[in-house]
């Protein structure tokens, strides 16, 4: 986590808001291994200087800090952010679901609860492809009948 340092010396008493609408505004299904992409927006009324973003996993485990998220949009007041991960390697009886959640802060020291969850990874099992049966020759019968002599 790189803080970020605010030139506006402004005194700030409210902590940044992750503007999520539902529980989980994103589920994005992938296979261990794969590259995934969540957004979200947050606003702060200085603006955000830190960020962090954790992978849990359904027993709200830690699995894995999230590489710092980018802007995509907007400012540091009101942005549209982007976290980019990748799916954990993790054996069959771990396939299945876990949660991003976000902490922001800003040049104040106040910072958002880990309880913001952006969205939701479904890690899928890598299943080797059923092999197509071959076909097998049917018998065929002949139309004309045929008499020895």
């Amino acid at each position: 986590m790189v803080p970020i340092t605010s030139a506006f010396p402004i005194s700030d008493t409210e902590p940044p808001v992750v503007l999520v609408s539902c529980g989980y505004c994103q589920s994005v299904k992938a296979k261990p291994g794969e590259q995934v992409k969540m957004t979200y927006q947050a606003k702060d009324n200085v603006g955000i200087t830190n960020f962090e973003a954790t992978l849990f996993d359904n027993s709200e485990r830690v699995v894995f800090g999230i590489n710092w998220p980018r802007r995509i949009s907007g400012t540091d007041q009101d942005g549209m952010f982007e976290i980019t991960f990748t799916a954990p390697e993790v054996p069959s009886s771990k396939i299945g679901s876990y949660v991003v959640k976000v902490s922001l802060g800003d040049n104040a020291g106040n910072r958002t609860p880990w309880a913001v969850i952006i969205g939701e990874l479904v890690v899928q099992d890598i299943i080797s492809p059923t092999p197509t049966p071959s076909s097998s020759p049917t018998p065929t019968t002949s139309a004309t009948p045929t008499t020895s002599a």
